[in-house]
């Protein structure tokens, strides 16, 4: 469902995009509640309450509850990424299982930066140099498709140009985006070569 976000929704016409995000992302936020081990009862709670949340927002077509949506996404992605990446580093060994983990953590936690991009570039003028307004419904999710290419060009420290940050809050988030993505490769590749190094000896 991740990988389907990332790659398959963005390439769909523009008028299915209003569809295809919301039942993505209601996916990912119910399968990650349901595969995390610990505190099933929390995440299948928030699950619940934030996939409300976006029917909600589809339904009203409000600003305001959109942006709330979105924020609270965001932070459930963050928590998520931090529940598996606590399960990766007490894990015994490196298996598929937690390679998994680990490849799953780190796309989700670009979704969760995207979110906090799109917010960003709705509601700030001029953040980025690409024009996002007005904010008629389908570009509500075409400034969220703009911002997780450039969210993922930056997390991976790309950087090809075509979409800058203009403003002080976007330049901030675009330092905030390349070092979560630079520091979370350090410390998985470490944790991960640690414990397969252990479980050689």
């Amino acid at each position: 469902l991740t990988l389907s976000t990332l790659f398959l929704v963005p390439v769909l016409p523009d008028r299915l995009l209003p569809v295809f995000y919301p039942l993505c992302f209601t996916g990912v936020i119910i399968a990650a509640s349901l595969s995390l081990e610990r505190s099933k009862r929390f995440h299948v709670s928030a699950a619940i309450i934030l996939s409300a949340m976006l029917l909600i927002a589809i339904i009203a077509d409000l600003e305001w509850v959109q942006i709330i949506s979105r924020s609270l996404q965001g932070i459930y992605f963050i928590i998520v990424v931090m529940a598996l990446v606590r399960e990766i580093a007490s894990s015994r060994q490196v298996n598929t299982a937690v390679i998994v983990n680990a490849i799953t953590a780190y796309f989700l936690l670009g979704i969760a930066l995207s979110l906090v991009a799109t917010i960003i570039a709705v509601q700030v003028p001029n953040a980025y140099n690409i024009d996002l307004m007005p904010l008629t419904h389908p570009q509500r999710y075409n400034s969220l498709r703009e911002m997780t290419y450039y969210t993922f060009i930056t997390y991976t420290t790309t950087g090809y140009g075509d979409i800058s940050p203009t403003s002080p809050a976007s330049r901030s988030l675009a330092v905030a985006i390349s070092s979560c993505g630079q520091l979370y490769i350090a410390i998985i590749i470490a944790m991960l070569m640690g414990k397969f190094t252990s479980a050689s000896k």
